[in-house]
C-alpha cells in the first residue's frame, strides 16, 4: 500500500447531483457510484491499481470494486461523497465488507502514510504502529492472503 493523492472531485459531482444520487441509492439500492466519471477519476488516482494491495484492476473488469471507505450499509448518506470512494480489488473489498472504519479505523491511503503503519517482515505484512491501525488494516483487508497477486 502506498500513499495516494486524491484528485479534486469530478466537476459532475455537484451538491445537487450528490444529493440526487444519494436519494436514488437510498430509495432504489442502485449502484450510483459506478458512473464513468467517478470510476475513471478513481482509477487515474490509483494508476489502475487497488488502493490496498496494489493489484492491477481495469475498468469493466469483475475484479474492480468501488470501495466505500465508510461502508454504505452503515453510512448511506456517504454513498457518493468523493472522499469516501476508493478503487479496490474484489478480494480486498470483500474482506473489508461492512467493517466500520469509524468505530475501528483502518488505513485510508489518500489520507494516511501507509509506511508509518505497515512494513514487510519475512515476506509478510505486519503492523508497526502503537495505535494498532496497521495490524487492524492488515487483518481486515486480508493483506497476507495468498490469493493476492
Amino acid at each position: 500500500m502506498i500513499k495516494l493523492t486524491r484528485p479534486p472531485k469530478p466537476h459532475e459531482i455537484t451538491p445537487e447531483e450528490e444529493q440526487r444520487l444519494t436519494e436514488e441509492y437510498k430509495q432504489e439500492g442502485k449502484s450510483v457510484w459506478r458512473e464513468d466519471y467517478i470510476v475513471d477519476a478513481l482509477l487515474a488516482m490509483s494508476n489502475k491499481k487497488c488502493v490496498y494491495c496494489e493489484r492491477q484492476i481495469a475498468k469493466g473488469s469483475p475484479t474492480l470494486h468501488i470501495d466505500h471507505f465508510h461502508p454504505k450499509s452503515l453510512y448511506p448518506s456517504e454513498v457518493v461523497v468523493w472522499e469516501n470512494l476508493l478503487p479496490a480489488c474484489s478480494d480486498c473489498n470483500t474482506h473489508k465488507g461492512k467493517h466500520d472504519t469509524k468505530a475501528a479505523p483502518i488505513l485510508n491511503p489518500t489520507r494516511d502514510i501507509p509506511k508509518q503503519f505497515l512494513r514487510m517482515k519475512h515476506y509478510r505484512i505486519v503492523g508497526i504502529d502503537e495505535s494498532g491501525i496497521g495490524t487492524c488494516t492488515k487483518d481486515v483487508l486480508g493483506l497476507n492472503n495468498t490469493n493476492l497477486s
